[in-house]
């Protein structure tokens, strides 16, 4: 599938670079940028929380709005870790792009490749995203019992 998100006017730099890590007898050709973003969708093994750091910090770059082709498993995982910090898709794309260029081996030359993200790391994302699901029901429980008092 296809969507539209603002990225980085940098994107191509944080592509670069991550292909040279990742994929390091690949040409730009032969790795897609499209495809080097959504394995940083599918390694993402951080707890949602700390793409807040980069939703908050003050914007270095400006955007550039592109055309992007997303796996529906790798849409449905940024969709899940939107919900869970409550932000919109394409902030939290760009959040996972420069969380992931920002935790690359320091030796890139070496290039360590991570691992796929795990069932577990699935599972609690999934309960983050529920426990703030149900907070939200709770307290609208609680505004309804409230105004049944009134009347």
């Amino acid at each position: 599938m296809q969507i539209n998100v603002y990225l980085d006017e940098n994107i191509d730099e944080q592509a670069a670079r991550l292909r040279r890590v990742w994929f390091p007898t690949t040409t730009a050709m032969q790795t897609r940028s499209a495809f080097i973003f959504n394995e940083c969708i599918d390694r993402f093994q951080g707890n949602p929380d700390s793409l807040l750091a980069y939703l908050e910090k003050p914007e270095e770059n400006g955007t550039v709005q592109r055309k992007v082709t997303i796996k529906s498993e790798s849409n449905d995982r940024l969709k899940t870790l939107a919900a869970a910090i409550n932000k919109t898709i394409a902030a939290t794309y760009r959040a996972i792009i420069a969380y992931t260029v920002d935790h690359l081996p320091v030796d890139e030359e070496k290039g360590k490749t991570a691992e796929p993200v795990g069932l577990s790391q699935i599972i609690m994302e999934k309960l983050m995203q529920l426990e703030k699901q149900m907070e939200a029901c709770n307290q609208t429980i609680r505004e309804i019992k409230e105004l049944t008092k009134q009347s």
